[in-house]
C-alpha cells in the first residue's frame, strides 16, 4: 500500500508541477520507483535542484530521508518543497511525518493548508486524524470533501467509520460505492461481510 500510494502522489507531482526541464527529475524517479535505487535517484534529484533549479525534487529527497528513518532530513526538504514553490503534495506528506511522530497539532496545520489547495490526500487523512481523535463529525466532513475528489479510500473510510457508529446502511452504501469503484480493501471486506450473512441468515 506504501508504494502505491507513493506512485500516486509523485505521478500527481510530474503532471500538475510545470517545469522547462525535467531529465534530471524523470530519471531520479526512474531509479527511485522502478530500480528501487534510493541512492542513484538521490543524486538526480539533487542534480535537479542544483542544475535545473526543480523545487518538485525537494519533495523526493524528502520521501527518501523518510524511508530511512532520517526524519529531520525529510522535514527540512519538505519544507523546502512548501517555500520554494508551496508545493501541496509535501503539505500531506509534512502532515503524515509530523502525525506519525505524535505531533498531531503540526500534522493539522499542514492537512489544512493541502485542504486549501484542494489536495483530496489532505482531506483524507485530515479526516482520519480527527477520527483518531473521535471527532466523528470533521472526520464525515473532510472524508466526505475527499469523496466529492474521487478519493476511493476516503469512501471506504467513511463505510468503516459509519459501521463503527452504527450506521450500518451509510457503511453499506459507502462501501459498496468504493467496491465498485475497485477499491480492494472495500472488496474484501464486503465479501466477507456477504459470506457471514449468508452463512448467518440463510
Amino acid at each position: 500500500m506504501k508504494k502505491v500510494l507513493i506512485f500516486i502522489f509523485l505521478s500527481v507531482l510530474i503532471f500538475s508541477e510545470p517545469y522547462d526541464n525535467f531529465e534530471n527529475l524523470y530519471t531520479g524517479i526512474n531509479y527511485l520507483l522502478e530500480k528501487r535505487d534510493d541512492k542513484t535517484a538521490e543524486k538526480y534529484f539533487l542534480k535537479a535542484i542544483n542544475e535545473d533549479n526543480n523545487p518538485n525534487a525537494y519533495v523526493y529527497l524528502g520521501i527518501i530521508y523518510n524511508d530511512r528513518g532520517n526524519k529531520k532530513l525529510a522535514e527540512k526538504y519538505y519544507l523546502l518543497a512548501i517555500e520554494k514553490r508551496n508545493t501541496v503534495m509535501a503539505m500531506t506528506y509534512l502532515g503524515l511525518l509530523y502525525q506519525s511522530q505524535g505531533k498531531d497539532d503540526l500534522a493539522e496545520k499542514y492537512y489544512l493548508m493541502g485542504v486549501e489547495h484542494e489536495e483530496s490526500s489532505s482531506m483524507h487523512f485530515l479526516g482520519l486524524l480527527y477520527g483518531n481523535h473521535s471527532n466523528y463529525g470533521l472526520a464525515e466532513k473532510y472524508l466526505k470533501m475527499a469523496v466529492e475528489y474521487d478519493h476511493l479510500d476516503s469512501a471506504y473510510s467513511l463505510g468503516i467509520m459509519y459501521g463503527l457508529l452504527g450506521k450500518e446502511e451509510l457503511a453499506y452504501v459507502y462501501l459498496t460505492a468504493a467496491a465498485q469503484l475497485g477499491q480492494e480493501d472495500a472488496i474484501e471486506f464486503l465479501e466477507e461481510y456477504e459470506g457471514w450473512r449468508n452463512k448467518n441468515f440463510k
